[in-house]
């Protein structure tokens, strides 16, 4: 591709074409079988452009950002045939199953039946989720293993499409939370299928009957601040447990924090391909139900109840953290060999509580994800963040004018490419110890 004419805002506007292309398909997948590749007709950049970027001036502030887009959906264009089917794995394919419901059901569909049941109902779904995942397990290793020889031919360092920058700073932290996490499990004698069953069942009192947008909206009580934005809000979990609303509350940030972002800048400029901004606001707003004022004056939970419903909601918090930091570790792994990840999901399939799945279920359940390596990072930051907006507005932040004022503001300005390591392993470090804390 001649880039004698690169014009570095008409390639801004090309890739944020592709990327929206990318999230049509996507949104589409749960209704329908993915088809269209949102490369398809176009003369995408590649390694001519990526090089002819990283030759721009080191100071123009479209040379970065331009160089991770192209590197993110060189990566995402090769990765298509694959990431389509990996859609239609987990949505559309359909497997006869006998046992708690005789029919034919996708993967998707497993989960939540595992997740919406009870007792030995749910643990039989639990093997038949576990007994599908391993069937995808080759699929996902080779799907990740593939980006290593991606990145080797553009030339790029798969380090800087890491949420830290570095890979190894990602495992270090993973390790971390890993080893935290895990002793919290251990001596609460509780696995992850027990998380579930024994702290959830105790906070089911007080929700909203409905789980809908309009519902999330009102239970922050965001109209007065969200109004002038339009938020994109449709994909709500179904209400199995409290753990459905902090999702959903989640979603709710994810689409806030989207929605906010100036329009009158490039878009390589506001948008990470990480979107890791995005994300940990997310996850900032799917934290709010940890609070006491939530849980007393927005559930309307007796004094008695908020010490035990605070208690079983931390530790959702904490079995996501947990999966989360595995995930990471299994990503890592899976970049460099088939065997090393195979061998680490081994290790923790023997470490587990309770009820084991084989290292195979692991991957293949773990490794499904679409950025397996952003999910820890970004909720170990908007820990750190609720601890400063505690700090900065007092527990009941998220009903503070002023905090919903500098939120607001802050989508106006360019998002970090990176979070900080050393805040992460520091404060975020020091808020997983706390959230542990909770749970005794």
């Amino acid at each position: 591709m001649d880039t004698s004419d690169l014009e570095p805002l008409r390639l801004s506007r090309e890739l944020e074409a592709v990327s929206t292309d990318i999230d049509r398909i996507f949104a589409r997948t749960r209704s329908e079988a993915p088809t269209g590749d949102p490369f398809s007709g176009r003369l995408f950049p590649g390694k001519t452009h990526y090089d002819a970027v990283l030759g721009m001036p080191p100071m123009d502030p479209l040379r970065g950002p331009l160089s991770l887009w192209i590197h993110e959906l060189v990566r995402a264009r090769v990765q298509m045939p694959w990431t389509l089917e990996g859609l239609r794995l987990e949505y559309h394919e359909r497997h006869p199953v006998s046992g708690p419901r005789d029919g034919s059901f996708s993967r998707a569909e497993v989960r939540s039946l595992a997740l919406g049941s009870r007792g030995e109902e749910r643990r039989v779904w639990i093997l038949t989720r576990s007994a599908l995942d391993e069937r995808t397990a080759s699929f996902h290793l080779e799907r990740w293993g593939r980006l290593a020889e991606i990145d080797r031919r553009l030339g790029a360092q798969s380090d800087v499409l890491s949420p830290l920058g570095s890979r190894a700073e990602l495992v270090r932290l993973a390790h971390e939370v890993l080893t935290r996490t895990r002793a919290a499990l251990s001596e609460l004698g509780l696995d992850e299928l027990e998380v579930s069953e024994n702290l959830l069942t105790g906070a089911a009192e007080g929700w909203p009957a409905r789980l809908r947008p309009d519902s999330i909206v009102d239970l922050v009580r965001a109209r007065s601040w969200t109004g002038g934005f339009r938020l994109r809000f449709t994909d709500v979990p179904e209400r199995k447990s409290p753990a459905s609303f902090l999702l959903a509350l989640s979603g709710f940030g994810r689409a806030f924090s989207r929605a906010r972002v100036r329009s009158d800048l490039p878009f390589v400029i506001v948008h990470s391909p990480l979107d890791l901004r995005t994300w940990t606001e997310g996850a900032l707003f799917g934290l709010i139900p940890l609070t006491f004022p939530f849980l007393k004056r927005r559930l309307d939970l007796s004094f008695g109840r908020v010490a035990g419903a605070r208690r079983a909601l931390a530790g959702a918090v904490v079995s996501e953290l947990h999966r989360a930091a595995q995930r990471a570790l299994l990503f890592d792994a899976a970049l460099g060999s088939a065997g090393a990840a195979r061998d680490l999901a081994t290790e923790f399939s023997e470490r587990a509580l309770g009820a084991r799945e084989s290292g195979e279920a692991l991957l293949g359940r773990l490794l499904r994800t679409s950025r397996p390596d952003r999910d820890l990072v970004a909720l170990v930051e908007a820990g750190v963040r609720s601890v400063e907006a505690q700090r900065s507005y007092d527990e009941d932040w998220f009903d503070n004018p002023r905090f919903q004022e500098e939120f607001i503001d802050l989508g106006q300005s360019v998002p970090p490419l990176y979070a900080d390591k050393d805040r992460l392993m520091g404060e975020g470090l020091a808020w997983v110890d706390e959230l542990i804390g909770a749970l005794g």
